[in-house]
């Protein structure tokens, strides 16, 4: 089995894989609406550019250099930024977002709790972070090891923020199954997919 981990354009990706992660971002347009937005571990910049046909305005973080490149070079209307997000304060000192979408990105970080203070002291008083989180993938090695299911990941967050609203989303079939984003039922706790997390 090849496991993909980010969308690119320089290569192909299953069809099913870019439908999953592209209504990730169709879910967050709800969020972004005439806002300033950050787009935390960006990629290749499709979701920048999709948020930024609502939002007031989009900026773009990813640590990949190759990433960013390829997204300057595609998409003209976000700003992207190539650095940590530990140090993204220190090249646009005193900027905070309305809201923050970091998809695909805490599961990477060595240090979560670090990297989530640091969404904070991004975020405005009163906006919204969007998380998504792998559930019982540890066996992805892109994970870093991490086979957390929904309490683990709650344990995770809810130190560094309030959570309005839990949702799932299935994980992409090759038979073009169902990828939409619901709602998850307080009681439930699914095996698979990826739960998002609508915090402040």
């Amino acid at each position: 089995m090849v496991l993909y981990e980010r969308v690119s354009f320089t290569h192909p990706c299953p069809i099913p894989m870019v439908q999953m992660h592209y209504t990730r971002y169709v879910w967050a347009l709800r969020y972004c609406a005439g806002v300033e937005v950050l787009d935390a571990g960006c990629g290749v910049g499709y979701g920048s550019d999709l948020i930024g046909v609502v939002a007031g305005g989009i900026v773009g973080v990813d640590i990949s250099e190759d990433a960013i490149m390829e997204a300057r070079a595609r998409f003209s209307h976000p700003t992207f930024v190539c650095c940590p997000l530990e140090s993204y304060r220190e090249q646009d000192f005193g900027r905070a977002f309305d809201t923050i979408v970091a998809f695909e990105f805490l599961e990477h970080v060595e240090d979560m709790s670090l990297v989530l203070g640091e969404l904070r002291l991004l975020l405005r008083e009163g906006g919204k972070l969007l998380l998504s989180l792998p559930l019982y993938q540890g066996h992805n090695p892109y994970h870093h090891g991490r086979h957390y299911g929904v309490d683990e990941w709650r344990a995770v967050v809810v130190p560094h923020f309030q959570v309005r609203t839990f949702w799932h989303q299935p994980i992409e079939s090759l038979d073009g199954g169902n990828v939409c984003v619901t709602p998850l039922r307080p009681t439930a706790h699914p095996k698979d997919g990826i739960m998002l997390a609508e915090c402040y």
